[in-house]
């Protein structure tokens, strides 16, 4: 108590100080605030229309925005993405498994016939996603595309490795034209590899992929391709 009384009644002169000054730093930067609110910066309507392709009459951004009350998963990702490549007319997947394929930017891209013999495979051996085709002259043989997707969590030890011994066991895979991918929201996404993984496998981001994706996809009815490209773009840019 006599502690107490020694420390004498608080004064608020201090904090009324502080708060005037704050006070007159924003009055006194009112006027260039004014100034710049006035000024209009010049949008390239143009420019963001090729870069996210909004004069497509499919973009999945007219999808309806739907509030799950979840976050999108990376196996609840990798499974649509699969379910929804693989479905459809012969001529229309073949188009839309092409364009996947190019937005990966992979160096083997197949052609309209040899898609239709495409195969997406995801969580099959733990491998997160698998595009498969058979090249013109070597049906019995399928070029694959191995894809390893993080929304964020780390590669762990020996996973990468493990992926490989996978696909090089698969007696119907040519191993030799095997491409590999790390998908994920930014380069972060590659900590954890080792050695020759850093030349073996190649990273894309997911907002590339949806980007380039969705310029090149071809038309078609699918609200549920759209309302989940609406999901995944949101996802990825949370």
């Amino acid at each position: 108590m006599q502690a107490r009384a020694n420390r004498g009644a608080f004064d608020g002169a201090v904090l009324r100080r502080y708060d005037q000054r704050r006070t007159n730093f924003l009055l006194d930067k009112m006027a260039q605030l004014s100034a710049l609110a006035q000024k209009q910066t010049p949008v390239d309507c143009k420019g963001l229309n090729a870069i996210y392709g909004l004069t497509k009459a499919h973009h999945s951004f007219d999808a309806p925005c739907l509030d799950w009350g979840f976050e999108l998963t990376e196996p609840q990702a990798t499974r649509t993405i699969a379910h929804l490549l693989n479905r459809g007319p012969d001529d229309v997947r073949a188009e839309r498994l092409i364009a996947f394929y190019k937005a990966l930017k992979s160096s083997d891209v197949p052609t309209l016939q040899e898609a239709k013999s495409a195969v997406v495979e995801a969580e099959v051996n733990r491998i997160d996603l698998m595009l498969k085709y058979q090249k013109t002259g070597k049906e019995k043989m399928y070029s694959a595309l191995v894809i390893e997707a993080k929304f964020g969590h780390i590669i762990t030890r020996g996973q990468l490795a493990n992926y490989t011994k996978i696909v090089q066991k698969d007696r119907d895979i040519d191993n030799a034209s095997t491409k590999l991918v790390v998908l994920g929201l930014d380069d972060s996404a590659m900590h954890g590899l080792k050695g020759r993984q850093w030349t073996n496998w190649r990273f894309v981001s997911w907002r590339d992929l949806w980007l380039r994706f969705e310029r090149t996809r071809p038309a078609e009815d699918d609200p549920s391709l759209k309302i989940f490209l609406n999901w995944l773009w949101r996802r990825i840019n949370l």
